[in-house]
C-alpha cells in the first residue's frame, strides 16, 4: 500500500473517491462511557457508527443514536449512526449484527471476543481494521480477579493472532489496554465523584498514584486512539498493542 496522505480532522474516515464515511461497529457502546465516546470520536471524523449494545439497553442506545443525528458532524448515506442489539457472547447476534455484510471497522469494547466471533465476522467480510480494548491487567499479574486477569492475558493472545490470520482479508486487529478510565462503572463504585473528575476516597486517590501521571483519564482519551486505529494513519499497524494507563506502576 502507498504511503498515506493525512487527511483534514473532520474527514479522515470518509473515502474521498466515493464520499461515503467508514461504517464503525462500536459493541458496548449504550454506556456513558468509553462506549459513548468512542462512537462520538468516529462520527465526529464522518463515519456510520453503529452503536451496539445487549438488548435490554436499547433504550440507552437510541440516545446515543439521537445525540450524534443532532450533532453538526458529517453523514453518511444521510445518516450518522444507527442502533444494533448485540449479545456480544452469542454467535447467532454476531451474524445478524453483520447481516448486510458492510463493515469497515470493529471496535469491541465489550466482553471478549472468541475464536467463534472472529469467524462469523471474517465470512462477513470487515474490510479495514479491529480494535480490542483491553486493560493493562492483561499486561502484570496481580493480587485476586483471577478469571477477570487471565481474560486480558488471552485478549492479547487473540490480538496476535488475529493479525496473522486475517491479513489476506485486509483486516488489521490491534489492541489498547487502559486503565482507571472515567467509566459509569468507576464513578458507581465511588472512586470518581458523580459530578466532576475528582478522584475520590481512599482506593480511588491510590489508583491515581499508581500512574506517573497521578490522574484518572477521560473516555475521550481512549477515543482518540480508536480513531487513528480506524483511520489510514494506522495503516502499517497490525497486532500491535497500545498503552493508555499513565504509565502504571
Amino acid at each position: 500500500m502507498a504511503a498515506t496522505t493525512l487527511k483534514t480532522l473532520g474527514t479522515r474516515l470518509i473515502n474521498q473517491s466515493t464520499g461515503k464515511g467508514r461504517v464503525c461497529l462500536v459493541t458496548g457502546s449504550a454506556s456513558k462511557g468509553m462506549g459513548r465516546a468512542f462512537v462520538l470520536s468516529l462520527a465526529k471524523e464522518g463515519g456510520l457508527v453503529e452503536v451496539s449494545d445487549i438488548p435490554k439497553r436499547e433504550k440507552e442506545g437510541h440516545e446515543g443514536t439521537q445525540i450524534l443525528e443532532k450533532t453538526s458532524f458529517p453523514k453518511c448515506d444521510g445518516r450518522k449512526s444507527i442502533w444494533v442489539p448485540l449479545d456480544v457472547t452469542k454467535e447467532e447476534a454476531w451474524k445478524a449484527a453483520v447481516s448486510d455484510g458492510v463493515l469497515d471497522v470493529l471496535v469491541n469494547n465489550a466482553g471478549i471476543v472468541t475464536p467463534h466471533d472472529a469467524t462469523a465476522v471474517q465470512s462477513k467480510q470487515i474490510s479495514l481494521a479491529e480494535l480490542h480494548k483491553s486493560t493493562n491487567a492483561g499486561m502484570v499479574g496481580g493480587v485476586g480477579t483471577l478469571g477477570y486477569g487471565t481474560s486480558k492475558w488471552a485478549h492479547r493472545g487473540l490480538t496476535k493472532y488475529m493479525a496473522g490470520t486475517l491479513p489476506a482479508a485486509g483486516i488489521r486487529a490491534r489492541v489498547s489496554s487502559v486503565r482507571f478510565i472515567r467509566t459509569e462503572m468507576i464513578r458507581g463504585v465511588g472512586l470518581v465523584d458523580q459530578n466532576s473528575d475528582d478522584v475520590i476516597g481512599e482506593i480511588g486517590n491510590a489508583l491515581a498514584n499508581m500512574n506517573y501521571l497521578k490522574r484518572s483519564a477521560g473516555p475521550e482519551e481512549v477515543a482518540n486512539l480508536v480513531v487513528f486505529f480506524a483511520s489510514d494513519e494506522s495503516s502499517f499497524s497490525t497486532g500491535s498493542e497500545f498503552l493508555v494507563d499513565g504509565r502504571w506502576q
